[in-house]
């Protein structure tokens, strides 16, 4: 619950922020163009650091490598202002949990990396000059490789059983973001969604 308070908080945040700078827009102006800060035919590679929506299942987060993830963007105009491309991404964290009961006791130590790669569409909009700001989604796979180890203990005799697992799953995310460039080639990039809840970036912009 507090997770889906958080990103709806950060959502309407980025809503809240473009609704009163388009006030100072010209009217239908915002959707169908882009600031200032890009333009069509650009060329927008982003590489950062973010926080992980999905943390904890089954037991309490041990150890935690935070998603770093790399995205490029190709901006085109079709009509409105839409950006399409890639992304690719690795997380990884170790949960522990303890079960105790009477002369007995079961722990649980499970260690999962997390490799996930796809495609990308962002809908940019003109609404502050200096700022690209956007909202999009994206679509790809994950893949995941995991090991569990159970130590039980019962009655003073202990075993250990470890086993591995890899699977495939759909990935699939929601953003909204904003990047401010300090010059024509580099800039912050700070964005907002699920399951990466938040992630600050590099962000580099190439002419084409």
């Amino acid at each position: 619950m507090k997770k889906k308070l958080f990103i709806s908080v950060m959502l309407l945040a980025v809503s809240a922020v473009s609704v009163f700078a388009a006030g100072k827009k010209k009217k239908g102006d915002w959707w169908n163009s882009y600031s200032r800060a890009v333009k069509e035919n650009n060329l927008l590679v982003n590489a950062g650091i973010g926080l992980n929506g999905n943390l904890g299942q089954g037991g309490d987060l041990d150890a935690y490598i935070p998603p770093f993830e790399a995205s490029v963007e190709y901006t085109t105009m079709i009509g409105v202002p839409i950006g399409f491309g890639g992304f690719i991404g690795y997380t990884s964290y170790r949960t522990e949990e303890s079960v105790t009961a009477a002369a007995s006791s079961i722990t649980t130590v499970k260690e999962r990396d997390v490799f996930y790669f796809g495609g990308l569409a962002n809908y940019h909009f003109n609404l502050v000059d200096e700022l690209d700001l956007y909202a999009g989604a994206k679509i790809g796979l994950d893949f995941k490789s995991e090991n569990k180890k159970v130590t039980s203990t019962v009655s003073g005799v202990t075993s250990k059983v470890s086993e591995d697992d890899d699977w495939t799953s759909l990935h699939f995310g929601i953003n909204a973001g904003a990047t401010y460039y300090f010059s024509d080639f580099f800039g912050v990039n700070v964005e907002a969604g699920f399951p990466t809840i938040l992630r600050v970036a590099a962000s580099f912009k190439f002419d084409f």
